[in-house]
């Protein structure tokens, strides 16, 4: 056995907690903070194994940044000689709060969704807030490039985020990434509403198709419209309004086939963009320690769109 695998009978007692598509996640009864997936069918374990290497090849601010950020594979989990599944960092519990009648993982999605009635107790970003959590997502995805490795599925379900003592995030489904020019470890996924319109079907992601979904990540929280694409957006001038004319311009070269915006210009555009007053409904709160709006700032009117969040 190496650092970097640990055979299924060492783990002890699991505890089921998850049925995905793709596998069984359980709570390891012996590691505290640490869960396992152990997948459904056979997985390429070579590429499993360059992941959980990784950041070992990182410098040691990246290396940080992506393993405190993330359910990185930590060691591969064999049985009888064969790759059967991962160990990963679980989300801590900072990552979760009580929404209606039941305690949930803060998605993304409750971010670019507009607040619903039953979301009352939830706590939701302010300006200042979202902005940084938004700047997270983008240097988290940034350490990842720089050290050649690709996201892939990118959407509202695979990143978590809070702002417990500040804004923090924490990404899942780390094992769909690859490694640049390496295959991944299973068949791509990709989120419906999430494809990036240039990528043919069955080609592998890419750094590009990675920064439209990121593009797609900042529009769609900043907007609160979970199907909002760049071609929406240049269509609409309400929209140019909300975004400013930084980001406004951003948007509309992504719908070039040369030119899209580098990470390093979103994160530009996040630092310097207006401030935008953000709509609530009744009973929702945001937090109380809030960033000054300017005094005749308009709110954003919204138009109404059927939504599914839980």
């Amino acid at each position: 056995m190496t650092d970097d695998e640990v055979k299924l009978s060492d783990l002890g007692d699991l505890i089921r907690l998850d049925d995905g598509g793709q596998g069984i996640v359980y709570r390891v009864g012996n590691r505290p903070g640490i869960l396992v997936k152990k997948y459904h069918g056979p997985i390429n374990g070579t590429e499993l194994r360059n992941l959980v290497r990784r950041p070992s090849m990182m410098d040691e601010k990246r290396r940080e940044l992506v393993l405190a950020s993330s359910a990185w594979p930590l060691q591969i989990v064999v049985d009888n000689g064969n790759c059967v599944g991962m160990t990963m960092r679980e989300a801590p519990g900072d990552f979760r709060s009580r929404i209606g009648n039941r305690e949930k993982h803060l998605e993304l999605q409750f971010l670019a969704f507009r607040p619903k009635g039953m979301w009352a107790n939830l706590i939701l970003p302010d300006h200042a807030q979202r902005i940084a959590l938004l700047q997270l997502y983008l240097r988290y995805a940034q350490a990842l490039h720089r050290s050649d490795v690709i996201l892939g599925d990118i959407s509202l379900k695979n990143f978590f985020w809070s702002i417990r003592r500040g804004p923090k995030i924490f990404a899942l489904d780390c094992d769909s990434y690859l490694v640049n020019g390496r295959p991944p470890i299973m068949p791509p996924v990709e989120t419906p509403d999430w494809q990036d319109p240039q990528l043919a079907a069955g080609q592998p992601p890419t750094m590009d198709s990675d920064r439209y979904k990121l593009a797609l990540m900042v529009l769609r929280t900043l907007l609160q419209q979970p199907q909002a694409t760049p071609e929406t957006v240049n269509a609409n001038p309400d929209d140019h309004q909300t975004l400013g004319a930084t980001i406004t311009a951003l948007t509309e070269r992504m719908t070039r086939q040369t030119a899209r915006p580098r990470i390093e210009e979103w994160l530009r555009a996040l630092s310097g963009r207006p401030t935008i007053a953000l709509p609530r409904k009744p009973g929702s709160r945001t937090n109380r320690r809030t960033t000054p709006r300017p005094v005749n700032r308009p709110r954003i009117q919204l138009r109404h769109r059927r939504d599914d969040t839980a």
